[in-house]
């Protein structure tokens, strides 16, 4: 889906009837050129299954009519027992042609898992030397895409009474290799009644923006040392929700699947983007 120009492309509806389908996954391979999306189904309503089905469909603007159906899907088999035996995921984004996933067990950190859409299969790539004892709480860490290198967020609960809490940013500078995780933030937690969740962005000029659970978004700036709560949609109840990341982009979704395939949405209100407001925060 496209919220910009308001397209979207209908997916395939599974044809299982002994599974269920857990998540979904979008992913390019910059080999092919094609957009895949991978699906998990299970025989369980849960991921805690011995078993996750792995399938994966093609979006394509050669794809023949018939394709539409829900046949379309090709199986790739199990996935490794790693991930199925993990109790918890945080979802990470898409990077060097493969979607991440943050894998625990029992409620701790346990491997960085990712599904590579180039050769359609799962690899596991190394942690920051400061989680290898598995003892970090996986509802503290998240991932952030910062200048094109994978990120790991952490709430550091430190009993230190003079370091305290902090929101910790690990930035893995060199892709695949374990020694090059560095610490490239470290932000003293100021706000005793509620928790840092993750870091959305990070501009030029080295200001953090937070997702901060119950307050919504917060800002960080270096230079200053000060902290701001940035205005965003006013919840009538307190919800649980995500911030994520959004770059505009007006590529139309007939360059992916072909014109006969891709729809316009009809209802629902367009997105709205201050341009003065994201060139100013982009210089």
């Amino acid at each position: 889906c496209n919220p910009i120009i308001n397209e979207y492309v209908p997916i395939p509806q599974p044809n299982r009837d002994n599974y269920w389908v857990l998540d979904f996954g979008l992913g390019f391979s910059p080999v092919t050129g094609q957009y895949k999306i991978i699906r998990y189904l299970s025989a369980s309503k849960f991921y805690l299954s011995s078993q996750v089905l792995v399938e994966i469909h093609e979006l394509s603007s050669d794809m023949e009519e018939e394709e539409e159906a829900s046949d379309s899907w090709r199986s790739l088999g199990f996935a490794p027992p790693s991930f199925c035996n993990s109790t918890c995921k945080e979802k990470g984004p898409f990077l060097n042609g493969a979607l991440h996933c943050l894998l625990g067990i029992g409620g701790f950190f346990e491997s960085i898992c990712c599904f590579d859409f180039v050769d359609e299969s799962f690899r596991f790539l190394p942690s920051p030397s400061q989680f290898d004892d598995h003892k970090e709480p996986i509802r503290h860490m998240n991932f952030a895409l910062l200048r094109n290198c994978l990120c790991i967020t952490h709430f550091s609960n430190s009993n230190d009474q003079l370091l305290g809490p902090s929101f910790d940013l690990w930035m893995m500078t060199d892709y695949g290799v374990k020694d090059s995780w560095i610490k490239v933030v470290s932000i003293p937690d100021r706000y005793k009644d509620s928790m840092l969740i993750g870091s959305v962005t990070l501009w030029s000029n080295g200001e953090t923006f937070m997702w901060l659970l119950s307050s919504g978004l917060l800002s960080f700036d270096p230079t200053t040392g000060r902290f701001k709560l940035i205005e965003t949609y006013k919840w009538k109840t307190q919800i649980f929700g995500e911030i994520i990341p959004f770059v505009p982009s007006l590529v139309s979704l007939k360059n992916v699947v072909g014109e006969h395939y891709f729809k316009n949405l009809e209802r629902g209100r367009r997105v709205r983007i201050n341009q003065k407001c994201f060139e100013k925060r982009s210089s």
